[in-house]
Parts: C-alpha cells; sequence; structure tokens
C-alpha cells in the first residue's frame, strides 16, 4: 500500500494525513495566493512550498551526523541541495519520500520549468497533462482533484447568482437567475466570464493537487519518525 493509500485508511484515533497543520497552513496559503495569482505565479508558489516541505523533511530525519550548521549549508543557496530538483533526488535516494511522491515533484519541476521559461503568457490551460500526472499518487486521484476543484470554484460562483437572482426578484419582480441551467447559458454567452471561472478552477487543481502530494510526503515523515522512536 502507498503513502497516499495509507494516510486515506487512517483510523478514527490516528490524525488524517491531510491535517498536518504545515499541510493544512500551505493548502490555506495557495487557496489564498492562487485566487489573485496569474497562472505562472500559481506554478512558481507550489513549487516553493513544496521545496520548503521537503527542508522540513530532510531536516527531521537526516542522520544526526549532519548538524544544524551543515544541514543549513546544505540547504541554503548555494548548498548542494538548495534547489528543488537536489532536495527531491536526495529525499528519494534516503527514502525520506515514495517514489510516487519523487516523479509528482519531478512533473512539478516540468511544469515551474515551462513556466519559468515560457516566452508567451503561460497557461496552465495549455499544459494539462503536466497538471493531472501531478495529483496521480493514487488509484483516481486524478479525476477526483478535477472533480473537486470544479466544484471548490463553480459552486460559490452559482450559489452566489442565485441568491443574486433571488433578491433582484424580490426588488423588481424579476428573477435573471431563477437555476443553474439559464446560469450556465449566460455564462455560454460570456466567454471572458466562462474563461476565468476555468482558470481559477485550474490554479485550483493545482492547489489540491499539491495539498495531497505534500499530505502523503508528511504521512511518510511521520511514519519513518514513529518507527525510528525507542
Amino acid at each position: 500500500m502507498d503513502d497516499l493509500q495509507q494516510g486515506l485508511a487512517a483510523t478514527e484515533d490516528e490524525p488524517h494525513f491531510l491535517d498536518d497543520p504545515d499541510v493544512s497552513q500551505a493548502f490555506a496559503t495557495m487557496l489564498q495566493e492562487f485566487a489573485r495569482e496569474s497562472d505562472r505565479g500559481a506554478v512558481l508558489i507550489a513549487a516553493d512550498i513544496v521545496a520548503a516541505h521537503l527542508e522540513i523533511v530532510i531536516r527531521e530525519l537526516a542522520p544526526s551526523e549532519f548538524g544544524a550548521k551543515r544541514l543549513k549549508e546544505m540547504l541554503n543557496y548555494p548548498g548542494m541541495i538548495s534547489s528543488l530538483a537536489a532536495r527531491n533526488d536526495v529525499a528519494l535516494m534516503a527514502g525520506f519520500i515514495s517514489p510516487i511522491a519523487y516523479h509528482s515533484i519531478n512533473t512539478l519541476r516540468g511544469l515551474r520549468n515551462n513556466a519559468a521559461h515560457s516566452q508567451g503568457g503561460f497557461r496552465l490551460k495549455d499544459n494539462l497533462e503536466l497538471l493531472r500526472k501531478i495529483s496521480d499518487l493514487g488509484p483516481g486521484t486524478t479525476v477526483n482533484v478535477n472533480r473537486f476543484a470544479i466544484d471548490a470554484v463553480v459552486t460559490p460562483y452559482f450559489d452566489s447568482l442565485l441568491n443574486k437572482g433571488l433578491e433582484m426578484e424580490r426588488e423588481t419582480g424579476r428573477n435573471l437567475f431563477p437555476d443553474r441551467a439559464t446560469i450556465l447559458a449566460t455564462l455560454k454567452e460570456h466567454p471572458d466570464t466562462m474563461g476565468a471561472l476555468e482558470e481559477q478552477a485550474l490554479r485550483t487543481e493545482l492547489a489540491f493537487a499539491v495539498w495531497l502530494l505534500l499530505g502523503s510526503i508528511a504521512h511518510k515523515r511521520k511514519s519513518l519518525v514513529v518507527s525510528r522512536a525507542p
């Protein structure tokens, strides 16, 4: 059973693997930042967050022979494991993360490189294959992450228009947004609004994908800490 499945299978007496404080804080940060960031900015932030979490893993699980000063030298630029790529490689070789997490992080690195080096405007819409591979952490995760992200963006938007329609009806006797089908039909007549919702949904999908990735990393880290306990 991989780390993600083990985390999902936690009993009621165990904290859920996504309830780790650092993981929860990272998810909240991504949702907040991605709502106002460009696609390029969201990807760069996501990569920085994963790099920071790998630093947490390495600091906690590194052999005692590596003192705090030496670890700081190695992890800070231009140290040998200051980059996301180096931290990912070292974490896998040391057994601190699973191969599944390793490949997910490498995919995120590829997406980050596309974002950083794109000559024109970078869009997640043009990098869907890489985006979906990041969340490929277990059976069905990619499909579910996509669905959750769409729900997280579209449902509040539709609900706000339904409420606005009721207010209009009270004030004018006319409801322009009586149901979701009408709202969807109206959106199709406004491609700019539809496009903005799609972009927001894709950035939210990235946040959900990285959230699951960080959760699986945290679960592996905690399992190793427990196994080392006397």
